[in-house]
């Protein structure tokens, strides 16, 4: 029959007895917890693992981070990529005012115009050709006299003797930044 107790080993707990367990209250070490008899003296049975409601709870916490955390992550590579994409702007730039010094302050007209020393302006990029696109991986194409339309390629227009303006695609659009002689 059942009966409850108070035990001094638990001061402020009550115990349910059933046969030869003790259930503990609440307010004891865990309200699952089953305490056995041995010679007279509790004996506490220890229970390993969690509960299915504490597993669904991490699992739900895990499912509301990654729905915040991934579009944050996704959005920051496509900006990364536009940094790239300005970085090899940049290299173009110097590639073309490298190119107007060797040839007494003219820009290259097209992609096979050469200084004297027959260097187009992929070869005075660094590493002697144009740099990798950072949305495909495939080197970068550098369109002369058009604007660029697919993301990671840079235009050069308008391509003149005496003035150009770089510009980039980035994922979707042309970048709001260009870069013009001179800069």
């Amino acid at each position: 029959m059942p009966w409850i107790v108070n035990c001094e080993s638990y001061p402020h707990s009550w115990f349910l007895s059933i046969g030869n367990h003790f259930l503990l209250s609440p307010g004891a070490l865990r309200a699952d917890s089953i305490i056995e008899m041995d010679n007279d003296k509790p004996v506490l049975n220890s229970r390993q693992g969690f509960t299915l409601i504490e597993l669904m709870i991490v699992v739900v916490i895990i499912g509301i981070l990654a729905s915040i955390s991934i579009p944050n992550f996704l959005h920051m590579q496509d900006r990364a990529k536009e940094a790239a994409l300005r970085s090899n702007m940049h290299s173009l730039q110097t590639a073309m005012e490298d190119f107007a010094v060797q040839t007494n302050g003219f820009y290259p007209d097209d992609g096979t115009s050469t200084t004297p020393g027959g260097l187009t302006v992929a070869d005075l990029c660094p590493g002697g050709a144009f740099f990798p696109n950072p949305f495909s991986g495939v080197p970068t194409v550098v369109s002369w006299d058009a604007d660029p339309a697919v993301s990671g390629e840079i235009g050069v227009n308008p391509a003149a003797s005496d003035a150009y303006t770089i510009k980039g695609f980035g994922k979707e659009d042309l970048l709001g930044f260009t870069l013009n002689q001179g800069m």
